[in-house]
């Protein structure tokens, strides 16, 4: 279902994302519309601190990942888009995009464990008004990393290092145990080191090295070099080696097998496809996709 094109409405993209409980649900940066609508936020990156997109669905908070291939359209509806990149949201745990601000809130100075602040001031962040939408999700798991007073209805939060320390080690372990389920040969053939050193260094993309990720190394024992030069298994980003003679003989079969193809009457042109495709709103589709 798209709307009425607009002279200014954005031209078409496609989104695959993990919508739960969506079928076709509209969206568009700065949406507030109900929990099930998808919501485009900017925040910031928490390890980077620059500013990011993600996405708010269903109280999930997910990341966006950009590909975009040398050629490539994508054909949708009646048209073709012809910018063939794709865009992936994948969930991520909302506590990663708290933590730097909950060590910046608490106002720590020295040995001092610093202050307790209310969520709705620790969330309020000049020039990120999204972290509001934010809230309702955090509340529900941050006591996990934080100390909490509570006075009359009131409640009141403190980032506790002993806390975090502990969720972040589950962490290692969550994903190590997950890669060894994962049904991939590769990882049941490495060492609990070995996964903890590649785990680590993937919430080493979401984690400052000072002091998150030093303080993991050293509880695990684990070199802080290593982990900050994890690259997935060789075997799962390389493709099956081909004998160089059945290269040359299947290039050769190929060659004298070619047909000239007559074309068929009624058929129309390939080129008669490739139309500049209307400006759309953006929509949500049953499988899971959404077109920006």
């Amino acid at each position: 279902m798209a709307g009425k094109a607009h002279k200014h409405s954005p031209e078409t993209r496609v989104l695959v994302a993990y919508a739960p409980s969506c079928s076709f649900v509209g969206a568009s940066t700065g949406s507030t519309g109900n929990n099930g609508d998808g919501r485009f936020l900017h925040l910031r990156n928490p390890k980077s601190g620059t500013r990011s997109c993600y996405i708010l669905m269903d109280e999930s908070l997910q990341e966006l990942q950009w590909f975009k291939q040398r050629y490539g359209s994508w054909f949708i509806g009646d048209s073709v888009c012809e910018d063939g990149s794709l865009y992936l949201a994948s969930p991520i745990d909302p506590i990663f995009m708290a933590l730097p601000i909950l060590e910046e809130a608490r106002l720590k100075k020295g040995d001092d464990k610093g202050k307790f602040r209310s969520l709705e001031d620790i969330m309020f962040l000049e020039g990120y008004p999204a972290y509001r939408q934010l809230m309702p999700t955090i509340r529900n798991s941050i006591d996990a990393v934080c100390e909490v007073k509570e006075i009359g209805t009131e409640k009141y939060y403190r980032l506790d290092d002993c806390k975090v320390l502990g969720w972040l080690c589950c962490k290692v372990k969550q994903t190590s145990d997950a890669l060894k389920s994962s049904g991939t040969n590769l990882f049941s053939m490495y060492t609990e080191e070995d996964l903890n050193v590649y785990t680590i260094g993937l919430l080493g993309e979401y984690l400052k090295v000072d002091p998150w990720i030093e303080r993991v190394c050293n509880y695990f024992r684990i070199d802080l070099e290593a982990s900050k030069k994890v690259r997935p298994p060789a075997a799962l980003t390389t493709l099956p080696s081909i004998p160089f003679k059945a290269t040359l003989e299947t290039k050769s079969s190929n060659l004298s097998k070619k047909v000239k193809r007559v074309p068929q009457p009624g058929a129309s042109k390939i080129t008669s496809f490739f139309a500049r495709p209307r400006n759309m709103n953006i929509i949500f589709r049953s499988d899971n996709q959404m077109q920006l």
